[in-house]
């Protein structure tokens, strides 16, 4: 149960964060738009935040072990990543198996009145909903999950997208059990690969 819960953990993490740079990836062009849309940074400059993270990625996940190595868990999600029609909404989708074994999607609106991103995750078959928020800082895009994973746990968990480049991003993930005020980084990091067209 707890292998379970933990994966589930790992894979709502990267769907969370697959959606911010301005930076601009090799993957462009008239097909690239058409495919994966664009932002309307004419309207806000502020919902261009997602443009890398447009495309398909492969993650690997990394686990730093008591003894100073690092495992690659054998699961790779796959992530999709698209403006909607309007260029202000962002969408990913996360899935494992073609879908089958793990499926997810996310909807990521930008508030203008708190100057970050809203986002709404939904996994219809273990039937999770859950809103998070997502700020652009220093270079990094951070996100912040209250409850943790499951919703219900006593921490708040913090990812962080950095290292950002045109095709590969990593991306970490910390801890806080007071509210905010400290964060311990957890053992476990993603490295998103931009996947081959």
């Amino acid at each position: 149960m707890w292998k379970e819960k933990y994966l589930s953990g790992l894979i709502l993490a990267v769907s969370l964060c697959a959606s911010t740079a301005l930076s601009v990836s090799r993957a462009s062009g008239a097909d690239f738009d058409e495919q994966f849309g664009q932002a309307d940074i004419t309207s806000a400059p502020e919902y261009g935040q997602w443009m890398f993270m447009r495309g398909e990625w492969d993650v690997t996940i990394l686990v730093l072990q008591d003894d100073g190595s690092i495992t690659e868990l054998p699961q790779k999600p796959r992530v999709r990543a698209y403006y909607l029609e309007d260029g202000q909404i962002f969408q990913s989708e996360v899935s494992m198996g073609g879908g089958t074994v793990f499926f997810s999607t996310q909807i990521k609106a930008y508030s203008h009145d708190k100057k970050k991103w809203i986002n709404n995750f939904v996994n219809s078959m273990r039937q999770r909903w859950q809103t998070t928020e997502s700020q652009w800082q220093d270079g990094q895009m951070v996100s912040l999950v209250p409850g943790g994973y499951g919703g219900d746990e006593p921490f708040i968990a913090k990812e962080v997208l950095t290292e950002i480049e045109p095709d590969r991003i990593l991306l970490k993930l910390y801890r806080s059990h007071d509210d905010g005020k400290s964060w311990e980084e957890q053992k476990m990091s993603m490295i998103y690969e931009r996947a081959l067209p």
